[in-house]
């Protein structure tokens, strides 16, 4: 609802669809208006390879400078691709030894080869698997719970003062079981990618901090 007010505020014309089959859903009417309109654009997020290099000219190298010396691992979710693809090749030039670890919801592993299903990680694993990630060498894939995310991430903002959504929950338990993984030396980082003002509306701020019965993420 938030981003619908955003979009709104800037003055697009909403066209809200019942997404059957995640992400795609969206991204076949996108092409299909555009084959009818040349006026539409289409910035193919999920397949534009400026959007990946974009994380290898400027995420992967703020990482860098900000965390110098070795790095073990690189752990973050995937909506686009677009920051998994371009961190891990922009830190793993730097770093080839570098361990890449996708985070998905456990009720849509797809990366793990399971059907995806609903969940309740907003922006993530949104039943596609996007074309910026092929060709991305994944170390391995760790499945987060949503019910473990939604508490990660009211953590994050009661105990550490950090206003996120609930993929970067998600991250943060994926990268302390990395961590864990890899020993007490090992140096994980992770990305923190939302603000939580976007998810007034969502179970994130449901009272009672449980999962409540609303219709799953893409629904």
């Amino acid at each position: 609802v938030e981003r619908r007010h955003l979009m709104r505020h800037f003055g697009a014309e909403l066209h809200l669809f019942r997404a059957d089959r995640g992400y795609a859903t969206g991204i076949d009417m996108a092409e299909e208006m555009a084959a009818r309109d040349p006026r539409v654009f289409l910035p193919r997020q999920f397949a534009n390879p400026l959007n990946a290099q974009d994380h290898v000219d400027h995420t992967s190298r703020e990482i860098l400078a900000q965390l110098p010396g070795r790095i073990d691992a690189f752990v973050s979710g995937y909506g686009t691709g677009g920051t998994l693809n371009g961190c891990s090749r922009g830190l793993r030039a730097a770093h080839p030894a570098l361990k890449v670890v996708a985070m998905e919801p456990a009720e849509a592993a797809m990366l793990s080869g399971e059907s995806p299903c609903c969940h309740h990680i907003e922006g993530v694993a949104g039943g596609y698997l996007p074309p910026l990630l092929r060709g991305v060498h994944v170390d391995w894939p760790e499945k987060v719970a949503s019910a473990d995310a939604l508490t990660m991430t009211r953590r994050l903002a009661r105990d550490f003062g950090l206003l996120v959504g609930t993929s970067s929950g998600a991250n943060v338990v994926a990268a302390l079981r990395t961590a864990q993984r890899l020993g007490p030396d090992a140096r994980v980082v992770t990305i923190l990618c939302d603000r939580a003002e976007r998810y007034y509306s969502t179970r994130l701020f449901c009272e009672g901090g449980g999962v409540s019965a609303a219709p799953p993420a893409g629904g």
